[in-house]
């Protein structure tokens, strides 16, 4: 089930690295896309959200993936209570 997950998972990130055909995006859509790098380091959590960050942390050092490890290691650290 894992390997499944694993696969359909990059399926999916290949598809957002497509571009888009030039009508497909409105305005806000464009808008949005090219804010979103901001909002993300926005994002905040507290300890409420260790049950999910945990396993996300595991699945990322288990595939090797160090940056993904790094970034919920921070948000583990930073919400300690």
């Amino acid at each position: 089930m894992a390997e499944e997950n694993d696969a359909v998972s990059r399926a999916v990130e290949n598809l957002y690295n497509q571009p888009l055909p030039a009508d497909t995006e409105g305005p806000n859509m464009r808008r949005l896309r090219q804010e979103h790098h901001r909002m993300l380091g926005n994002f905040s959590t507290d300890t409420e959200f260790h049950p999910i960050v945990f396993p996300q942390r595991q699945h990322a050092q288990d595939h090797g993936q160090t940056k993904r490890v790094e970034l919920f290691d921070r948000l583990l650290n930073d919400t300690q209570p």
